[in-house]
C-alpha cells in the first residue's frame, strides 16, 4: 500500500523498537499509541476501538486517504477509523453486499447474472438475470446471506496488470468490466473473490462477510431491493420508505438507456470513440423537452384553478433552468409563467443559523425569510405590484433590487478596471480619474496593490461618482455602443434616482468587460388575471413556506438528476455524485466558492436532503428527471483540475481522490462535441453559455 508521505511525526519519548507511532481520531477522542510494526487494521481496531454490535468500522484513513481493513500499518500516521456514520464507510459497507449477494445468486442459480440499477427506499434496486423472482426466491436469498455472515468468509483481494484484468473479464464473460478497463489509464487492477464468484470495485471494501450483519432483502417486482444502514440510521436498516413514483421515473429511463444501447461507461465511451455522441446528445435533450411540453399541458389542463407553480428538489438538480424551460411551453400552451427564485429570499449569508455540527445551515427553511415571501406572495395574490429582492452568491448578501450601489461581485475585472482608470487612457476613463478624490487620486498613481483595502476604498469613490455626478456627455461616449436601455432612459432627460440609473447603466456600457450588468435593476412584479407564477427552490413543497395558497391552487414538480447510467453491472453512479460534480463546477464558475469549500458543505448539503427535501418528493404531482446520460463526460473537463488542485493532507483530499478515479474512467467529450449541448439544456447552467439569465 502507497500512501502521502504527510505523516505524523512521533512525539517523545521516542518509538520503543519495532514499533510506530499511531495517532488514533475517532470522534472526540485523539490518542497517541505505539504499535508493532505490519500490525493489520483490523487487529488494530479490534484491539483499541472494539464494537459489540451496530455500527462496525469497515475501513480507515491513514494521513487522509482510504484504505482497507487489511493493510498493515508500516509508518507513523494519523489513523482515522470509517464506520457507517460517514458516508465513505457506507460505501465499503455498500460494495460488500453487494459481492455477497452476487455470491449467493450464483450460489443457488448458476448461469443467472445480476445488475444492481440505482438507489430507491434508501436501498439498491437489483435484477437477476435468468430467473423469475418471488418472494420464496428472495427469501432463499437473503437466508443464503445471513449463513456466510454467520460462518464468514474473506473477500480476497489480488492485484493484476490491466491486461490480466481484462482477459480474466473476457473469459468470465462479464463484457461489461472489460469495455470499462479499455483505454483506462491504471495500470493494476484489484479483483476481489468471494467463493468462486469474482469481481472488481472501484474503492474499499470489508476483509470478510461477518462485517455485514445488518441488512435485508425486499422483493420488488420484478426485483429486490438490497437495504442496508446509512449514515442517517448507522445502527439498523432504516424503516422501510415507499417511492413506487420514483421508482417509475427510473424505470422509464432506464429503458430509454437500453434502447440507445448506452447501459454503462463503456458504452458511452464506445459512443464517444465512434463519433455517435452527437446523435445522444440531441435524443437526450429531445427527451427532456419532449418531458417539460407535458407537463406544460397538464398544467394548461388546469389553467383556472393553478395559480402558482412550485418546482423542487435537492442541490444542483437544475431547477432554475427547468422553471425557465416550463415557462417557455407554458406560453406555447398561452399561459404566461412569471418565474420567482426561491433563491433570491435567502438570509445574508452571516445570518445563516448553525447546525447542531457548528455549521451554517443552508438547506433549512430558516436559512429563508419565509415572512418577507408570504408577504410577497399575499400582495401578488391581491393584484398588488411587488418589487422583488435579489441575493448575490459571490458577497452572500441579499439586497433589494433598487439598490443601484456597486459591491465588489459587481466587477467582474477589477483589477483591469482599476488599472484603466489610472492610465486614463480614454475620455471616459480620464473623466472619472480627474473626478476622484485627491486621495484616491494618490492611491491609484502610487500603485498600490489592488488588495480588500485598496479595493474598499475603490467602491466608495466610484459610488459617490456614481450618484453625484451627470457622466453623460456626448462626446465622451462617441466610441461607446450603447444599449437600447441606456439609450431610452437618456431620450428621459432623468434626474434623481433614474439619473444615478442611467449613470450605472453608462459605466455597464463603458466597461463591458470589467462590470456585469447590474443585476440590481428594479424588478417590479404584478401577476395578472390569468397568469401564474412558478417558485422554485430546495423547499418549495414545504407547506409552511406558502401557507397563504390553497393546495388546490399549486402545481407541484419534484426534480432530480436520476442517473441510469451505470459503471458496469453491479457498480452503479450515485445520484449524489452526479450532483456533487456539478455543483463543484457551477460553485466555482458563478458562485465564487473553491472545490475544497464545496466539498467541505457537500455532508451539510447531503443532511438537509434527508431533513427538508426527500421528505416531500412524495407530494409532487410530476417527478422530472434531469439527468443527462452523457453529462458526465462533459462535466470531466471542468471537474477534473478543481479537483486535482485540493492538496495532500487537506481535509477534503480523499473525497477529491475519490471523484478523480471515478471520473476517470469517463472519456472526455470533445470540445466541439460539448458545443453541440443546446444553450437551454440544463446542463449549461452548470458549464455556462447558457441562452438563459440565471
Amino acid at each position: 500500500m502507497e500512501l502521502s508521505e504527510n505523516h505524523t511525526e512521533a512525539s517523545n519519548p521516542p518509538n520503543p523498537p519495532d514499533t510506530i507511532c499511531v495517532l488514533l481520531k475517532e470522534q472526540k477522542r485523539e490518542e497517541t499509541l505505539y504499535v508493532k510494526i505490519g500490525t493489520a487494521l483490523h487487529d488494530f481496531f479490534q484491539a483499541n476501538c472494539p464494537r459489540s454490535s451496530g455500527n462496525p468500522i469497515v475501513g480507515a484513513k491513514i494521513d487522509g486517504e482510504e484504505a482497507d481493513l487489511w493493510y498493515t500499518l508500516v509508518k507513523d500516521c494519523v489513523l482515522e477509523p470509517l464506520d457507517l456514520t460517514s458516508y465513505a464507510g457506507v460505501r465499503i459497507y455498500e460494495r460488500g453486499l453487494v459481492l455477497l449477494l452476487w455470491r449467493t445468486v450464483e450460489d443457488l442459480f448458476p448461469g443467472c447474472s445480476m445488475e444492481v440499477m440505482h438507489s430507491i427506499s434508501r436501498g439498491l434496486y437489483c435484477e437477476i438475470r435468468g430467473i423469475q423472482l418471488r418472494h420464496d426466491i428472495v427469501q432463499q436469498l437473503e437466508k443464503n446471506m445471513r449463513r456466510l455472515v454467520v460462518n464468514p468468509e474473506p473477500f480476497d483481494h489480488q492485484e493484476v496488470s490491466l491486461a490480466e484484468a481484462i482477459a480474466i473479464f473476457e473469459e468470465r464473460r462479464m463484457l461489461d468490466k472489460a469495455r470499462l478497463l479499455k483505454n483506462h489509464p491504471t495500470e493494476k487492477v484489484t479483483i476481489y473473490r468471494c467463493g468462486n464468484t469474482l469481481g472488481s470495485f472501484y474503492g474499499r471494501i470489508v476483509p470478510n462477510t461477518s462485517y455485514l450483519r445488518d441488512f435485508e432483502l425486499v422483493y420488488y417486482p420484478p426485483g429486490l431491493i438490497l437495504r442496508f444502514p446509512d449514515k442517517e440510521s448507522p445502527e439498523r436498516v432504516p424503516l422501510f420508505e415507499e417511492q413506487n413514483r420514483l421508482f417509475r421515473v427510473f424505470q422509464e429511463h432506464k429503458k430509454w438507456a437500453a434502447i440507445q444501447e448506452v447501459n454503462d461507461i463503456g458504452e458511452l465511451n464506445e459512443m464517444i470513440d465512434n463519433g455517435r455522441i452527437s446523435d445522444l446528445i440531441r435524443v437526450a435533450e429531445s427527451i427532456q423537452e419532449k418531458k417539460i411540453a407535458q407537463i406544460a399541458d397538464r398544467i394548461a389542463q388546469d389553467k383556472d384553478n393553478i395559480r402558482v407553480i412550485l418546482i423542487a428538489g435537492p442541490s444542483s438538480s437544475g431547477k432554475t433552468t427547468l422553471s425557465k424551460r416550463l415557462g417557455v411551453q407554458l406560453k406555447v400552451n398561452g399561459i404566461t409563467a412569471i418565474p420567482i427564485s426561491l433563491d433570491d429570499y435567502f438570509r445574508n449569508r452571516d445570518e445563516i443559523l448553525r447546525n447542531e455540527n457548528g455549521e451554517q445551515d443552508f438547506e433549512s427553511l430558516d436559512a429563508m425569510d419565509v415572512k418577507l415571501l408570504n408577504e410577497h406572495l399575499r400582495q401578488l395574490a391581491d393584484g398588488q405590484e411587488v418589487e422583488l429582492p435579489s441575493y448575490n452568491f459571490n458577497t452572500g448578501k441579499r439586497r433589494e433590487k433598487s439598490s443601484l450601489l456597486f459591491c465588489i461581485g459587481d466587477f467582474k475585472n477589477p483589477s483591469s478596471l482599476v488599472i484603466k482608470l489610472r492610465d486614463a487612457a480614454d475620455p471616459i476613463s480620464l473623466y472619472l480619474y480627474q473626478s476622484f478624490s485627491p486621495n484616491f487620486q494618490q492611491k491609484l498613481s502610487s500603485k498600490e496593490p489592488i488588495d480588500e483595502a485598496f479595493l474598499s476604498d475603490f467602491l466608495k469613490e466610484i459610488n459617490r461618482l456614481l450618484t453625484t455626478l451627470s457622466l453623460y456627455e456626448e462626446k465622451r461616449f462617441a466610441t461607446i455602443l450603447l444599449s437600447k436601455e441606456t439609450q431610452d432612459l437618456l431620450k428621459q432627460n432623468p434626474k434623481g434616482y433614474a439619473l444615478v440609473r442611467l449613470n450605472r447603466l453608462l459605466l455597464e456600457d463603458a466597461y463591458p468587460q470589467e462590470i456585469a450588468k447590474n443585476p440590481e435593476k428594479k424588478h417590479s412584479l404584478q401577476i395578472k388575471p390569468g397568469q401564474v407564477f412558478i417558485l422554485e427552490g430546495i423547499n418549495a413543497l414545504n407547506r409552511q413556506l406558502t401557507p397563504l395558497i390553497h393546495e388546490l391552487q399549486k402545481f407541484k414538480i419534484y426534480i432530480s438528476p436520476l442517473t441510469v447510467l451505470n459503471i458496469d453491472s453491479y457498480n452503479r453512479i450515485p445520484t449524489t455524485d452526479l450532483r456533487l460534480i456539478r455543483r463543484i463546477v457551477r460553485d466555482y464558475k458563478f458562485r465564487n466558492y473553491s472545490v475544497r469549500e464545496t466539498l467541505s458543505r457537500w455532508p451539510s448539503v447531503r443532511r438537509g436532503d434527508f431533513h427538508y427535501i426527500f421528505p416531500f418528493q412524495n407530494q409532487a404531482d410530476v417527478m422530472f428527471n434531469s439527468a443527462l446520460i452523457y453529462e458526465l463526460a462533459a462535466l470531466k473537463p471542468w471537474a477534473v483540475p478543481l479537483l486535482r488542485n485540493v492538496p495532500t493532507g487537506a481535509p477534503e483530499y480523499s473525497e477529491a481522490q475519490r471523484l478523480l478515479v471515478f471520473l476517470s474512467y469517463f472519456h472526455e467529450l470533445p470540445v466541439e462535441k460539448i458545443k453541440e449541448i443546446p444553450p437551454t439544456s440544463i446542463l449549461r447552467e452548470f458549464i455556462g453559455d447558457s441562452s438563459f439569465k440565471y
